[in-house]
């Protein structure tokens, strides 16, 4: 695989409806899947099955449960079917082009929802700061997406494990991906030393020291696979721990990929949760 640890941007379809407005039952962040029986993939499935209706039933989903509302003006709802966010991409396929990024799902930031995406853009990205972790407050990499930017590649799915697609032949991104690595599956990762591979300025990829303090045996897909902890002083002293904006970053050990950053922990910002590189590999 080409290794990544590029920020990207993604411009991402959102597979249903988000509500953005509270409107008595229906709050914010509420995910709108179907309309009287009628399965609801985006806007215009939404505004299909509302234009000049009255007293529809909405099955709306949200942290992974589903309520059935009735709403009486549902031309009087306030929905999205798009959402903006930045990660950083974990690896391309060489053979189609293919990668994966971000390593969890999609969290759309003004309703702060988990999305699953149904399509999309990959945009360049512009990093111009980094907001330094404080206290129990996570830091962010302070970026953008490129709007005058060419379209990078396609977005085809995007759920619990990450965002995956494809980026064209003359991408940007794919030309900065020149580091390729053999694939480790989850029963050769170890506690140990490793490197996180990610970038915190423009168009500039760097490698940091950390250890694999925990493994977890996962027969099937999970998250929170492994605990790393950051041990380069160089990225503590800049960051001070693991920031919003890393997650995807690649993880190597022993000269092989064997998993993607999702989160920081709660308790130590120099501790984060990775998932095995098998669990999203395409």
């Amino acid at each position: 695989m080409l290794i990544g640890g590029i920020p990207i941007g993604i411009a991402g379809d959102i597979d249903g409806v988000l509500i953005t407005a509270d409107v008595g039952e229906l709050k914010t962040g509420d995910i709108v899947v179907a309309i009287n029986g009628n399965e609801i993939k985006s806007e215009a499935d939404f505004n299909k099955h509302t234009k000049n209706k009255r007293n529809v039933m909405i099955i709306v989903e949200h942290a992974g449960k589903q309520r059935t509302i009735e709403i009486a003006e549902p031309a009087e709802l306030q929905v999205r079917g798009t959402t903006n966010g930045v990660g950083v991409l974990t690896f391309v396929n060489p053979e189609n082009n293919n990668f994966s990024a971000l390593g969890h799902q999609m969290g759309d930031f003004d309703t702060g929802t988990s999305v699953n995406l149904r399509g999309g853009t990959v945009k360049a990205v512009h990093t111009f700061g980094i907001e330094k972790t404080e206290g129990k407050r996570t830091g962010v990499i302070k970026s953008s997406l490129r709007s005058n930017s060419p379209a990078q590649g396609s977005i085809t799915r995007g759920d619990k494990f990450g965002v995956a697609g494809c980026l064209t032949a003359d991408s940007d991104i794919l030309r900065q991906c020149t580091t390729t690595m053999p694939v480790a599956t989850r029963y050769n990762v170890r506690a140990g030393a490793a490197v996180l591979r990610t970038g915190l300025t423009d168009n500039m990829v760097e490698e940091f020291e950390c250890e694999i303090l925990k493994t977890r045996y996962q027969n099937k897909k999970a998250d929170k696979s492994m605990v790393i902890r950051i041990t380069d002083k160089k990225l503590l002293e800049r960051t001070g721990g693991i920031l919003h904006g890393m997650s995807g970053s690649p993880v190597i050990q022993d000269g092989k990929l064997v998993g993607v950053l999702t989160h920081a922990t709660t308790s130590d910002p120099a501790k984060g949760y990775c998932v095995y590189i098998d669990f999203v590999t395409i």
